[in-house]
């Protein structure tokens, strides 16, 4: 990814711009963004998730535009938790590095975005 930027206003609602570049030899087939947000402490407060619409060639950059989730529905069910994506994982050693800060009316300190993709293989 580069070239992250945030975008929109607390009025119009935010989203995160970028280009998601594939330096691969075969085609991303279909590009997953994966957005984790942050509070202030670098603890992990919500995860959101978006497809582009269109596979990358290889060698190739795409555009992206992913609205910010709001962190106004959100809110603590109050049930206890002792697992971190699922029984087989640990929480982080340390705090989450966020990409991109964001403003407090959006209720997230930051947020940090990873790509994966389903690549095609090569037919014999």
């Amino acid at each position: 990814m580069q070239h992250l930027r945030l975008t929109g206003s607390a009025a119009d609602g935010y989203a995160v711009v970028g280009e998601l570049r594939n330096d691969s030899t075969v085609e991303a087939s279909v590009p997953h963004l994966l957005v984790s947000y942050t509070a202030a402490d670098g603890s992990l407060s919500w995860v959101d998730h978006a497809y582009l619409e269109h596979s990358i060639a290889p060698q190739s950059v795409s555009d992206f535009r992913i609205p910010l989730a709001s962190s106004t529905p959100i809110a603590a069910s109050g049930v206890p938790t002792t697992g971190y994506a699922g029984p087989a994982h640990s929480p982080p050693a340390s705090a989450l590095a966020a990409s991109i800060a964001l403003p407090a009316d959006t209720g997230f300190s930051g947020l940090s975005l990873t790509a994966t993709t389903y690549a095609r293989a090569s037919q014999p």
